[in-house]
């Protein structure tokens, strides 16, 4: 099995502002928390995926808290996993 892996520096995370990487760490936590194991190639592509999601939305610069945004799967990085893009089936 061939694993992504994103080589992000500290430098790299530094061109996003603090509220942006409280917010991809979050997200990254969130993907495996159920999983409780070595990341695989879908939580990487997500978490890439969502840095540059967050690089482009342009919230402000490291050491700052940058602009609000909505983090929840309505906001601008959306849900975090595919099947969460399905409807939901009604009641």
């Amino acid at each position: 099995m061939n694993m992504i892996v994103p080589n992000y520096t500290p430098e790299d995370l530094q061109k996003l502002p603090l509220r942006a990487i409280v917010a991809l760490s979050a997200r990254c936590a969130r993907r495996v928390e159920h999983r409780a194991l070595v990341p695989d190639d879908q939580f990487l592509k997500g978490a890439v995926e969502d840095y540059e999601k967050l690089l482009r939305l342009d919230l402000g610069s490291y050491r700052q808290a940058g602009k609000p945004f909505d983090p929840s799967p309505d906001g601008p990085l959306g849900p975090l996993e595919p099947e969460d893009l399905a409807p939901k089936p009604s009641r």
